[in-house]
């Protein structure tokens, strides 16, 4: 029987995050963690990207401190080598058994909806793992997965949106290389276009939309905002078994995902072709762990793609309900893969949704939550 979390009192739920980090019982680092401290930086560093944000720091503290507890407490690493070799154990089972069933789940959903003749494009780097999941089905079975799949790099900087998390160095969306960029990925063809990500308030998918009418394109997001104008796989799954707060948690919960680059925000020609400049992208000189714990990490998810090809489904809502426990258990300061909240919600969010100017974008169903 489903197990319904609506009834959850989120108010008594929330920490308050705004205190001063060394003031908070919650963040007085354990002597046994002193020594590995040097590795904090490494772990979520994308949560730390709103700078101006004290909410956003402290989340990241949290995450962060409370990995490598559980790390010193379990595994008990008497150097920094021993800790390295546990967290990557650590984050390849995160990858396998909390983020990769449900992430399996929902390609292969996505999929089951897209037209194999057009395009299925992920958008790097937070659907990167999807990326993942979806060429290993097509691995391993390419005759119910054949796909044309394709990443992109595509994000809210190209497309000239302003960006709370990084301020600035906007691409102008009008420019005839973005522009380029963009058509590359066949938005100015007349075929299907199937745009695969971890969703939110759908901005780019707007400027995709204004700009270019008459594109055949379907967006599929894990979670979104507006989920009466966009497919959100977890809105339309949950029913009311997990209210949204909760979804919203373990939707932003692929930022603390381990990415081995930061987002890259130029292009560049090569012939007659554009592409990503990822010059100055690369975080081993400040995060020498980051490229490990990410290799690790989508190894695991991985994993869980053959798990879900060779008959290890899940039930959809359970799987919503677990994670959401998983959400709650780390409000005590436990380490679960999954944040104790969502990251601190868009200031332009409530404007956006009012000057929505494109309608539903499909495969939006008619049953809406």
């Amino acid at each position: 029987m489903l197990e319904r979390l609506s009834s959850y009192n989120h108010e008594s739920a929330q920490h308050d995050f705004s205190g001063n980090y060394h003031e908070s019982q919650a963040f007085q680092p354990l002597d046994h963690i002193f020594p590995f401290m040097s590795a904090l930086e490494a772990i979520a560093p994308d949560l730390k990207l709103d700078h101006e944000n004290v909410d956003s720091k402290h989340l990241s503290f949290l995450y962060a401190e409370s990995f490598i507890n559980k790390i010193t407490s379990e595994y008990d690493p008497q150097n920094l080598g021993e800790f390295k070799k546990a967290a990557i154990e650590e984050y390849h089972n995160l990858g396998r058994e909390v983020f990769g069933p449900i992430a399996a789940h929902y390609v292969d959903t996505t999929l089951s909806q897209c037209d194999p003749e057009g395009r299925t494009i992920f958008l790097a780097r937070d659907a990167t793992p999807f990326y993942r999941v979806a060429k290993t089905f097509q691995r391993l079975d390419p005759k119910t997965y054949p796909h044309n799949l394709e990443e992109s790099y595509l994000n809210r900087k190209l497309c000239g949106i302003e960006d709370e998390q990084e301020k600035g160095d906007l691409s102008n969306f009008d420019d005839s290389t973005v522009a380029q960029y963009v058509e590359q990925h066949g938005f100015a063809e007349k075929q299907p276009i199937n745009l695969v990500e971890v969703g939110a308030w759908g901005t780019i998918i707007q400027k995709l939309k204004i700009k270019y009418p008459q594109a055949d394109m379907q967006a599929f997001f894990f979670y979104t905002h507006i989920p009466q104008y966009i497919y959100g796989y977890s809105n339309l799954t949950a029913g009311e078994t997990v209210p949204p707060y909760d979804l919203e948690a373990i939707a932003d919960s692929w930022e603390a995902f381990p990415k081995a680059i930061t987002r890259p925000t130029r292009l560049l020609k090569q012939n007659d072709r554009i592409a990503v400049d990822f010059a100055g992208t690369d975080t081993t000189a400040v995060y020498p762990f980051l490229a490990d714990f990410t290799k690790a990490s989508l190894s695991g998810i991985e994993d869980a793609a053959v798990d879900f090809i060779y008959g290890k489904k899940i039930n959809p809502q359970d799987e919503l309900v677990r994670l959401a426990k998983l959400s709650h258990a780390a409000r005590d300061y436990a380490f679960t893969g999954i944040l104790p909240q969502s990251t601190p919600l868009w200031s332009g969010g409530e404007d956006h949704v009012k000057n929505w100017s494109v309608g539903k974008i499909p495969p939006l169903r008619d049953t809406i939550r």
